[in-house]
C-alpha cells in the first residue's frame, strides 16, 4: 500500500505534467478567496476593506503563512473551539491537537504541491471534508468567514470568472496570464490535494473542469 508521501508525490508529478507552477502563497490565495466569497454578498462587501487578501504583497503572505509555526497548543485549542461552531465540522469532535495535526499535514502537502520538499509527510485525517480542510488552512493565516455557504461541491460552486478577476488583481499573479480556463485547472488540482484519501480513492481522481463563460 502506498504511503502518504508516495500518494502526494504521485499527485505532484501529475501536476507538473500539466505545466502548472503554483507557489504556496498562490495556493493560499485561491483558498482564501473561496472562503471570503462563500459568505453572503453583503458580508463580503462590508469586510472587503478590512480583509483584502487580494491586495497582499508577497511579504505579507510570507508573514501570514509562517504564523502556523508560531501557534501554541493553547492557540490551536482556541481554533478548535472557534471552528467547532461551523457546520462544516458538524459531527467531528475537535481538539487542539487534532486541528494542529491536520493543519501541519495540509501545509506539508501544500509545500510539496508548490515544489518544496517535506519529509516525512504527516498523514491528514479523513475525518475532515474538503470544505473543512480549506477552513483550517485559511484559519491559520487569519482568514475566517462569518456564515460560509461552503459545501463539498466547491469546484462546481465556484464562479470561475469572478475568481479569475480577483486573482488577476493580486501582486502574486502580476505578469502572469490569468484566464478562466487556467484558473479552473489550478483550482481543480488544489482541491484534489485537499480531498480525503478515501474520497480520492473512491472517485479515482477528479472530474475534468467545466468552464463558466
Amino acid at each position: 500500500m502506498a504511503t502518504t508521501a508516495q500518494k502526494v508525490k504521485a499527485r505532484v508529478e501529475h501536476l507538473k505534467s500539466t505545466g502548472l507552477v503554483l507557489t504556496i502563497h498562490q495556493i493560499q490565495l485561491h483558498l482564501c478567496l473561496i472562503i471570503l466569497n462563500s459568505d453572503y454578498p453583503v458580508i463580503h462587501k462590508l469586510q472587503k476593506k478590512e480583509i483584502d487578501a487580494v491586495s497582499w504583497q508577497q511579504s505579507k503572505w510570507k508573514e501570514r503563512c509562517s504564523q502556523i509555526n508560531n501557534l501554541s497548543d493553547a492557540d490551536y485549542k482556541g481554533l478548535a473551539h472557534t471552528l467547532e461552531d461551523y457546520g462544516q465540522f458538524k459531527g467531528t469532535e475537535l481538539t487542539g491537537d487534532k486541528i494542529k495535526n491536520q493543519a501541519m499535514a495540509l501545509m506539508a502537502e501544500v509545500r510539496m504541491m508548490a515544489g518544496g520538499k517535506t519529509t516525512p509527510i504527516p498523514s491528514k485525517s479523513d475525518e475532515f471534508s474538503v470544505a473543512a480542510n480549506i477552513m483550517i488552512l485559511c484559519a491559520c493565516v487569519g482568514i475566517f468567514a462569518i456564515s460560509p455557504l461552503l459545501e463539498n461541491n466547491i469546484y462546481q460552486q465556484t464562479d470561475f470568472k469572478t475568481h479569475a478577476v480577483d486573482l488577476s488583481q493580486s501582486p502574486l499573479y502580476r505578469g502572469k496570464e490569468v484566464t478562466t480556463e487556467t484558473i479552473a485547472i489550478e483550482l481543480r488540482h488544489i482541491i484534489q490535494f485537499l480531498q480525503p484519501e478515501s474520497s480520492f480513492i473512491k472517485t479515482k481522481g477528479f472530474p475534468q473542469p467545466v468552464y463558466q463563460q
